[in-house]
């Protein structure tokens, strides 16, 4: 089979011919042999027989003429026998030797001998006994000699003869036998030709009817080799060829559309945003896709004839990936997020799905394994987490702040009482009014925890960063665990900016938090926040062209942690990007600290370096405006019986503000709810001076009183005390005259001095 397979067959338009010379050449030559043998064999035994007989006969009349003693008789004899075809000569040798005649006149008296001796007889054995002729070949076979006994006359006085002599015949049978050769050589000649005929014909045919057309089905082969699935032989007939031909072209519309079908899915696998992996059952990567490049960073040629453990990170127990290699040997879908590492050394988390393919066997023979990086999909659920927490705060702050207000209320109303009733008493008032303004301070907390939680527009006021930082300050200190040293160096002059304190109090929240987590690991940690009075100069003005104050309060916060190399500073304030770990920053802290600088028309300076620490500088420019401080010495104005409705669900609340209401000489009526006030104000509107209502209650709110009360009465005067947000509570309202907004608790000289302005308008109105 080795030495068929590496023939080098030629093309069947040569090699049907030849097959066929080569056969008819070994039928011929088969077909030669044979008849030469057969003819060579017939000619042997005809002429042996011929011979036989003629031999027999010619000795019969010998005979006669030799007892009739008649030599011409037997010469004529001889001389009619040398005609006989083939025959060479013929002799008679006599009982003594001697050739008494012969065919050829030459030899008659000679001995027998004498022509042995010169090759022109065979040499005769003395067997004159035998009686009996013999006829045999040559070792050439072309000579056949023939030897009849002939009984001479009896001598005088014998009775029996016992003299013989011998009749000698040569016969050649090479002329026979070379008329017989040359007769089938011309059969043999004449089968050739057609032979040779029928190749050029069978070549014409097969070139015609086979060449032609399976050159035509090769070239299409080629084609269909190259990609290009259009192409078609074309081949008609009935023949086995065309079948073949008509096969190939569906085969090839077949592949043509499984081409498209596969093209299709390989453009469409490689143009995926997953990264897509095949291995072969003993878990060698075969083929991967452009986005698995992307994600990992390991090109196609360093990635294929690898195992899918160059991406193992060392985050997983050896438990999980044998679980994972157990399920999908089994034939089973494997779905789950797994850490993986880059060829860069940075781990990414994964959402990844491995399929096994199995063989038609029910053998798994590879692996589909499609991987989505989820690293950002984490942060953004990180982020929502976030929001939702921030949400959830901001709920939970909103009614901790109403609680909280309603009892802090509850106790300043009780103070002002207890100091009113101790005015004579001065180290117990002094105590008195520490405690209230303690409880003042606290709600000031109250109202920096509202503004951190909401989700209100911007809102640019002027405020004293001083006050406000320290308090900030206090409050964003809870954050710091109490073995970080966290100090503060704050101006003592006042320092008015135009800006937004919620956005304020999260820029403070954010630096910290950073610093925080700046200074972990470290064995002195220590931060330190600053604020002071900054002018600028030449080259700061250089340095930042958009800063265009005169004056700026700088906010610093410094830390001594791990610091921001180099190559990443100009990074930080992008969106989403962070150098702390997974799960451990959002990456939009410094962005939003950014863009909130930039709606304050500030400036954000960075000095850090590496191993040594952080410098944050935050430039805000100065207002002349200064925040109003709220009054602490108590008015002048007092209550000359005016009547107030109050309405409020807090029991404790009513009392206390109503008890401190008429110690300041005003008529207080309370309810229980808001419906319960527009009871009691519709039977007698005219009757009331004001009403101070609670925003929150049940039945009814502050604010749809208010509006029920002004059907009634337009021109009544409304307060409304809430533990929420005044200013929302103000923009609910909008429009309406002689309306005022307090938050709890309510102060007495504040609330005094309302009331004097409500009653004052109204007078005035009036």
């Amino acid at each position: 089979m080795k030495v068929l397979s590496a023939f080098p067959w030629l093309p069947m338009r040569w090699m049907l011919p030849l097959l066929l010379i080569t056969v008819s050449g070994a039928v011929i030559g088969g077909f030669w042999w044979f008849e030469a043998q057969r003819s060579i064999s017939d000619i042997e035994q005809s002429t042996t027989h011929e011979l036989m007989q003629d031999m027999h006969r010619l000795t019969v009349q010998l005979q006669l003429s030799l007892k009739h003693a008649d030599e011409t008789e037997i010469q004529l004899l001889l001389g009619d026998f040398s005609s006989e075809p083939g025959l060479q000569y013929a002799l008679l040798q006599n009982p003594e030797g001697s050739i008494s005649a012969a065919t050829r006149l030459a030899w008659v008296g000679r001995k027998a001998g004498e022509l042995g001796e010169a090759g022109l007889l065979p040499q005769i054995a003395d067997d004159s006994h035998s009686r009996s002729g013999d006829i045999h070949l040559s070792d050439d076979r072309m000579t056949v000699w023939a030897r009849f006994p002939l009984q001479y006359p009896a001598a005088h006085g014998s009775i029996r003869s016992d003299r013989f002599g011998l009749l000698i015949a040569k016969f050649d049978l090479s002329g026979r036998k070379q008329a017989s050769m040359h007769r089938i050589e011309e059969w043999v000649m004449l089968f050739a030709v057609l032979v040779l005929i029928s190749a050029m014909l069978l070549w014409l045919l097969t070139r015609h009817a086979i060449t032609r057309r399976m050159n035509r089905l090769i070239a299409t082969a080629k084609q269909v080799g190259r990609g290009n699935f259009s192409v078609r032989a074309g081949l008609t007939g009935r023949d086995e060829l065309a079948q073949i031909g008509a096969a190939f072209d569906a085969m090839t519309e077949h592949l043509g559309n499984e081409n498209v079908r596969l093209q299709q899915l390989s453009r469409a696998v490689e143009h995926m945003s997953e990264g897509v992996l095949i291995t072969d059952a003993g878990g060698t990567i075969e083929y991967v896709n452009s986005a698995f490049t992307r994600i990992t960073g390991y090109s196609q040629e360093e990635a294929v004839g690898q195992n899918p453990r160059i991406l193992k990170s060392g985050k997983h127990p050896k438990e999980f990936y044998q679980a994972l290699w157990g399920r999908i040997s089994s034939g089973k879908v494997w779905k789950g997020r797994m850490t993986d590492r880059k060829k860069s050394g940075l781990l990414y988390l994964a959402k990844v799905s491995i399929a096994p393919l199995l063989d038609g066997g029910g053998k798994v023979s590879h692996y589909v394994s499609v991987q989505e990086d989820v690293s950002e999909q984490q942060k953004i659920e990180m982020q929502l987490l976030q929001a939702q927490k921030m949400e959830s705060l901001g709920t939970l702050v909103g009614g901790i702040a109403h609680d909280f207000n309603n009892m802090l209320a509850g106790m300043v109303g009780n103070l002002y009482m207890a100091r009113k009733r101790a005015k004579d008493m001065p180290e117990i008032t002094e105590k008195l009014a520490r405690v209230e303004k303690l409880s003042f301070r606290a709600a000031d907390m109250i109202k920096q925890l509202l503004a951190f939680a909401r989700k209100d527009m911007v809102q640019f006021k002027s405020i004293d960063l001083v006050p406000f930082i320290k308090e900030a300050f206090k409050l964003s200190r809870v954050a710091i665990p109490e073995n970080i040293l966290c100090s503060s160096d704050i101006a003592a002059d006042p320092l008015p900016v135009e800006c937004d304190a919620t956005q304020l109090q999260q820029m403070l929240m954010n630096l910290l938090t950073n610093a925080r987590d700046a200074v972990q690991g470290k064995d002195d940690p220590e931060i330190v926040l600053s604020l002071a009075r900054f002018e600028p100069d030449r080259q700061f003005l250089q340095e930042y062209p958009d800063a265009n104050a005169s004056a700026y309060a700088m906010l610093c916060v410094e830390d001594n942690g791990c610091g921001i190399p180099e190559n990443l500073r100009d990074r930080i304030f992008e969106p989403f990007f962070t150098t702390k770990g997974v799960g451990q920053g959002s990456g939009l802290g410094l962005s939003m600290l950014f863009g909130a600088m930039k709606s304050h028309r500030g400036v954000i300076e960075l000095q850090s370096e590496q191993d040594r620490g952080s410098i944050f500088k935050l430039y805000f420019p100065l207002s002349e405006q200064r925040e109003n401080p709220s009054p602490e010495e108590p008015s002048n104005w007092t209550g000359h019986g005016e009547r107030l409705l109050l309405a409020d669900d807090e029991p404790i609340i009513r009392e206390t503000i109503s008890e401190m209401l008429r110690i300041d000489g005003f008529v207080v009526d309370v309810a229980i709810d808001g419906q319960d006030a527009v009871e009691q104000f519709s039977e007698k509107p005219e009757t009331y001076d004001a009403v101070i209502l609670d925003v929150v209650m049940p039945r009814m709110g502050g604010m749809d009183a208010a509006h029920r009360m002004r059907e009634i009465r337009p021109d009544i005067p409304v307060i409304f005390a809430t533990g929420y947000d005044r200013d929302h509570v103000l923009r609910g309202v909008e429009g309406m005259q002689s309306v005022a907004a307090l938050s709890k608790p309510l102060h007495s000289v504040t609330l005094r001095q309302m009331l004097g302005e409500l009653l004052e308008k109204k007078d005035l109105l009036d």
